[in-house]
C-alpha cells in the first residue's frame, strides 16, 4: 500500500459568535466561523449569523431566554479564561476567578441585589 503525503489544512477564524442566557448572561454556545486559507470562497448562505445562531441555541435552550452576540474581528477567546456575558451592555468579560457566575452576582452587578 502507497503512504501519501497528507495535505495540510490551514484555517483562518474569521470570528466568534456568543450565545447567551439574556436575564443571567451565562454563556450557552461559542460558535467559531472559520475558512481555508486560499483561493477558498465560503458562501454567505451557509455562514452563520446571528438569527441563525439564535434560532439553533434557542431549539437546545428553550426555558432560556437567548441572546446572541458576534465578537470583534481577530478577537481571540483565551481557553484557560472563563467569561460570562453582562446582560446590560451585551459585552463579554473575563471572569476574574475560575469559578462559576452565580445568578445573585449578576443581579449585584445590575444593583437589584
Amino acid at each position: 500500500m502507497p503512504i501519501t503525503k497528507k495535505r495540510s489544512l490551514e484555517l483562518n477564524t474569521i470570528n466568534y459568535f456568543i450565545a447567551f442566557d439574556a436575564k443571567s448572561g451565562e454563556i450557552l454556545h461559542i460558535h467559531e466561523t472559520m475558512e481555508e486559507q486560499g483561493n477558498y470562497q465560503n458562501d454567505k448562505n451557509v455562514l452563520m449569523n446571528e438569527e441563525k445562531l439564535k434560532t439553533l441555541t434557542s431549539h437546545d435552550f428553550e426555558k432560556r431566554s437567548v441572546a446572541v452576540i458576534k465578537l470583534p474581528p481577530n478577537f481571540q477567546l483565551k481557553p484557560e479564561k472563563k467569561y460570562w456575558v453582562d446582560p446590560i451592555s451585551c459585552e463579554l468579560n473575563e471572569l476574574s476567578t475560575p469559578t462559576e457566575l452565580k445568578f445573585r452576582d449578576v443581579l449585584r452587578l445590575k444593583g437589584e441585589f
